[in-house]
């Protein structure tokens, strides 16, 4: 009985016995022959580095122009606005000088020296008449005299 449970017996199973198999010498006509083949080398692809490349360049370089471009642009329309500037604030020097003219010119004492002349004279009390509009639907006439 001690026969059929040493088939279980898993100690023995996985224990190495070097004595156990003897080894034999391998014939050389048996031996294996490693045959080295020629190992096949990828080829770096450079065209298609170059033109990445190239691409990669092209676009720097245009994008390089480009942001020059829009800063010369940006400068161009800086100096237009400042040009337009300077001409607003000489148009409205020149429009308070123009109405600084024109209110000496029109001067109240200037005003009352031609209307003397004219044979005009200021209007007294009883030439100022007053209208009463308060009632409902008729008016009524009040001279300054009263």
């Amino acid at each position: 009985m001690q026969d059929i449970y040493s088939a279980y017996d898993v100690t023995k199973a996985y224990t190495t016995n070097t004595s156990a198999a003897p080894k034999r010498p391998i014939e050389p006509s048996r031996r294996a022959e490693i045959k080295r083949l020629p190992v096949q080398r990828r080829q770096p692809k450079r065209k298609s580095g170059v033109a990445t490349k190239v691409l990669i360049a092209a676009i720097v370089f245009f994008m390089l122009f480009f942001n020059i471009f829009t800063k010369v642009q940006i400068s161009d329309v800086k100096t237009e606005i400042d040009a337009a500037d300077a001409v607003i604030e000489e148009l409205n020097s020149e429009e308070t000088r123009l109405n600084m003219k024109m209110e000496s010119m029109i001067s109240y004492s200037k005003l009352e020296e031609a209307a003397s002349a004219l044979g005009m004279k200021k209007k007294s009390k009883s030439q100022v008449h007053y209208i009463d509009i308060s009632g409902d639907d008729h008016a009524q006439i009040i001279s300054g005299d009263e």
